[in-house]
């Protein structure tokens, strides 16, 4: 049977539909960033299009890109077998790729930097977000440090963050930021951590 709503004074009708009717859609968008190695430019890296990219990685599809000398910056859309550390994995691969394509070199100079910045945008998931940071100190092995160097911060008010604030809205932001010294020297302390985020 059909269902009729009245929304306002205008009628809508909603035709009538089976539970095994419908079908969900996946969506994961992020944004990523990563740079050359050393920053060192490259002009031959803003010469890469997105199409070039999804040659490398048809598995991922890309929605936005530019590229300069030093720095790319992709709107991807990623599947669900797909973390955002594996997105990041396959795309930097993909660069390095098609770098070595256009100009040979050395096997053993590295093109694309370690890092990267990757972030998404949608409903909180608190729960998942703890349980993947909880897993982190064991990761990268400093869970057993008598001082891990971890430093966790809130901001409750958001007026300590002017620039977040909305006349009607609100919200919610989180940064995991991770920060290595070469060789993974254990230098990092809570109280280093403590400044560079107050900073």
């Amino acid at each position: 049977m059909n269902t009729i709503c009245l929304s306002g004074k205008t009628p809508m009708r909603y035709q009538p539909y089976q539970p095994d009717e419908l079908r969900f859609a996946y969506c994961c968008h992020v944004y990523y960033r990563w740079h050359t190695c050393w920053n060192m430019a490259n002009p031959n890296l803003a010469r890469i299009a997105a199409q070039d990219i999804e040659a490398e990685r048809p598995d991922i599809h890309i929605l936005n890109f530019k590229a300069d000398d030093v720095e790319i910056a992709v709107l991807a859309s990623l599947k669900p077998t797909h973390s955002v550390a594996i997105g990041a994995s396959k795309l930097k691969g993909a660069t390095s790729k098609i770098l070595r394509r256009m100009a040979p070199s050395p096997s053993c100079a590295k093109l694309v930097g370690e890092g990267y910045f990757a972030c998404t945008a949608g409903p909180p998931t608190f729960e998942e977000l703890n349980r993947y940071l909880d897993r982190q100190g064991h990761h990268h092995g400093y869970d057993s440090r008598a001082h891990p160097p971890l430093y966790v911060r809130s901001w409750k008010d958001p007026g300590e963050i002017g620039a977040l604030r909305g006349v009607h809205s609100w919200t919610s932001v989180r940064w995991h930021l991770v920060f290595s010294t070469w060789d993974r020297k254990g230098v990092f302390t809570a109280a280093a951590a403590k400044a560079i985020v107050d900073c």
